[in-house]
């Protein structure tokens, strides 16, 4: 069933999130065992079909992509707080419901990550969150492919362009990107000094 995605995009009125929700009707469900562990994230929970459905009373994992996050639900007076990216609290399912109706840009703008597959079909968020993971996946740095990483890293929040530099210079730190050629393509796209980390 997608019909809170549906109402998500009637509600928000945008083309991009009708788009999702009508990507989300036609996609196949989307094994997370394929996608690669990234970071210090933590997986979302793959469900299967012998899993029971959500329920407004289930307790999900929200994990936070960028740092200094906080949401008051208006309607039980619960406040919730991110101070770092990767902090994870528990929400309720309503709750979840209840934000991304009244704040998209908590999860469009990849603020927030339920940690939960079936939330994330349900709100109809499947292609944002691979999107963060396509940004975040080391194994996109490559001369051939950065500039499509760069062209999604231009795209999104300025909060989030924060989380994914930071992931940038772990990777360069680690030793994980040292291509000189792709090392220069992201300095240059994205003014930041990447040779000092090497």
């Amino acid at each position: 069933k997608t019909e809170p995605a549906v109402d998500a995009a009637t509600v928000d009125g945008s083309m991009v999130a009708a788009d999702v929700a009508a990507e989300d009707m036609n996609e196949n469900a989307v094994s997370t065992d394929e996608k690669k562990s990234v970071g210090r994230a933590r997986k979302t929970q793959s469900v299967t079909k012998d899993e029971e459905p959500l329920v407004d009373s289930d307790e999900i994992e929200v994990m936070s992509l960028i740092p200094n996050v906080s949401y008051e639900d208006e309607r039980t007076s619960d406040f919730y707080r991110w101070d770092k990216a990767g902090q994870i609290e528990t929400m309720t399912f309503d709750a979840i419901k209840a934000m991304h109706r009244k704040y998209k840009t908590y999860f469009g703008d990849m603020w927030l990550r339920p940690l939960d597959e079936r939330v994330i079909k349900k709100l109809g968020l499947i292609r944002t969150y691979e999107k963060y993971d396509y940004l975040m996946d080391e194994s996109n740095y490559t001369y051939d492919n950065i500039d499509n990483v760069l062209d999604g890293i231009s795209s999104v929040s300025a909060g989030l362009k924060i989380t994914v530099i930071n992931r940038i210079k772990d990777m360069v730190a680690e030793g994980v990107v040292s291509d000189i050629k792709v090392l220069r393509k992201i300095e240059n796209r994205l003014d930041i000094d990447l040779i000092s980390f090497l």
